[in-house]
């Protein structure tokens, strides 16, 4: 279907037709390449994806570093920042020093498998769009010692 709207890099109008285009990035030693929906330009080749196509992209990005478990520094920069979350937001969480979240994020030192399953977790629940864990590991942060109070359960059996 032909666009009446202009080029932004040739600025010829009517030249844009639905089509594909490649896109590529590198996280780490990773390389992602997913062909997605674009509007191209006939005129001059440009091809204009649409922010949501973007977004996917992103999101399919740190799914794909999660499920692989990846822990080297660039990994851990980009599911924090799938997870919406500061490193210092982050580093409260985890109940570790900020400068902790910095050297794992610069490979000076490594994380442990817990921090990196959490950190994928809260990652998971953001792109999901839930605070699942985000709202457990802020709970555990701010709960007082244990008190001998009664817990009343309210059981049913399947």
């Amino acid at each position: 279907m032909n666009s009446q709207r202009k080029c932004p890099t040739c600025g010829n109008r009517g030249t844009l037709t639905n089509g594909t285009t490649e896109l590529r990035s590198t996280v780490g030693p990773r390389v992602f390449a997913a062909v997605v929906p674009a509007e191209v330009c006939s005129n001059c080749g440009e091809a204009l994806v649409i922010g949501a196509v973007l977004g996917a992209f992103e999101q399919a990005r740190a799914l794909a570093l999660i499920e692989a478990g990846a822990s080297d520094g660039a990994a851990l920069r980009w599911v924090r920042k799938a997870a919406r979350l500061k490193a210092a937001e982050l580093a409260e969480l985890l109940g570790v020093a900020p400068e902790t979240i910095s050297r794992w994020e610069n490979d000076v030192q490594r994380p442990d498998r817990a921090a990196v399953a959490l950190l994928g977790a809260l990652a998971f629940d953001a792109i999901r769009g839930t605070t699942t864990t985000r709202d457990r590991l802020a709970a555990m942060a701010s709960a007082s010692p244990p008190s001998s109070d009664v817990v009343t359960l309210h059981v049913h059996a399947a």
